[in-house]
């Protein structure tokens, strides 16, 4: 069930066992295990969830007489400090949709804005993973250790806080790749949000698309609307619920690796972390790792993104205008049909 408490740092067993999903991938074609995968699945929202399951129980069985310990990263993002400050090298999960949060492309998300993101960057988990290591080694019990590196335990941040700071970077460090101004709702209301992505996403990348080609170029937009609606469909299971890990064996590894004074070079305490520093950081490593945009275009793409900003006041006033409209007409009309019929009824 979700959302659920993991209090005691424990392994938890799957509805189907390891190798018999193995036997099934090694002899069953792809169609029919295209047929059966969501009956496969069980609770957990996709295969990559539902395997990682599986591993740890394959350790659990067989490794239970080697110095082993299981690192149970929760979102991993882009990179604190290691190698660089907000190097990230992919558009997946969180990283694509702040992507196009910073292009203006995304406008509607569907996420419950008071629940906690746990995300986590790539370096803690790589310092998490040494260290956990080392200390397996130095100090052997007959116990196989989880650690969950994870930020909701110790150091949490909400989706609001999360988008609000995401949004603020984004307009401090525009891309000159923007397409409209940053500006998004998080909504629980799956109704409104598909009327959203019709009218704020894919309409306006159908536009766009048919002025490239007009201008004999090939269009991406709708391609690209497609893609992300797709992600962040994947994402919604992770967006609506909330997960509080047991963080036992973390803090027992950062006092450990505080007091040993030899891995000072190593940072496995999430506490550390300063969100608003580190999604600053984020948004520029979105722009330089991923969007290939140097700092030289910063000040033409705040020129662009202040007459966007504009652009996207005069919008706003003029759907409301026009909404007042529709609500004017609608109402002369209703007025008009009680006037011509009323007398019959």
């Amino acid at each position: 069930k979700y959302p659920y408490n993991d209090t005691h740092c424990q392994y938890y067993s799957t509805e189907i066992k390891p190798y018999t999903v193995i036997d099934m991938c090694e002899n069953l074609d792809d169609e029919t295990i295209g047929i059966i995968e969501k009956r496969l699945i069980g609770n957990h929202p996709n295969t990559y969830t539902l395997t990682k399951g599986l591993a740890e129980q394959i350790v659990l069985s067989k490794g239970s007489d080697l110095p082993i310990a299981i690192v149970r990263p929760s979102i991993v993002c882009a990179a604190y400090q290691e190698p660089f400050p907000g190097w990230v090298d992919n558009v997946y999960g969180i990283t694509g949709i702040m992507t196009e949060i910073g292009r203006g492309t995304i406008r509607s998300i569907i996420c419950n804005a008071n629940l906690v993101v746990d995300v986590v960057p790539v370096d803690f988990v790589v310092d998490t993973l040494i260290c956990a290591s080392w200390y397996n080694a130095t100090q052997r019990s007959d116990t196989i250790k989880i650690y969950n590196c994870t930020s909701s335990s110790l150091h949490p941040i909400t989706w609001r806080e999360f988008g609000h700071l995401t949004r603020k970077h984004a307009i401090e460090s525009p891309s000159k790749y923007v397409m409209w101004y940053p500006d998004f709702t998080f909504r629980t209301n799956k109704f409104i949000h598909t009327i959203m992505v019709a009218m704020l996403h894919f309409l306006p990348a159908f536009i766009v698309d048919l002025i490239l080609r007009v201008q004999g170029y090939k269009p991406i937009m709708m391609k690209i609307a497609k893609r992300f609606e797709r992600a962040a469909k994947t994402g919604e299971f992770f967006t609506m619920n909330e997960w509080k890990f047991c963080a036992d064996n973390m803090t027992k590894l950062v006092k450990f690796v505080r007091a040993s004074g030899d891995c000072d070079d190593f940072n496995v305490d999430i506490k550390s972390l300063d969100w608003d520093t580190y999604l600053h950081q984020y948004i520029l490593g979105i722009r330089k790792y991923i969007l290939k945009d140097n700092s030289d275009t910063l000040n033409n793409a705040r020129n662009r993104l202040s007459k966007l900003y504009w652009m996207h006041k005069l919008t706003k006033v003029f759907s409301i205008f026009m909404l007042l409209g529709m609500i004017k007409c609608a109402g002369r009309s209703s007025r008009n049909y009680t006037e011509a019929f009323g007398s019959q009824f």
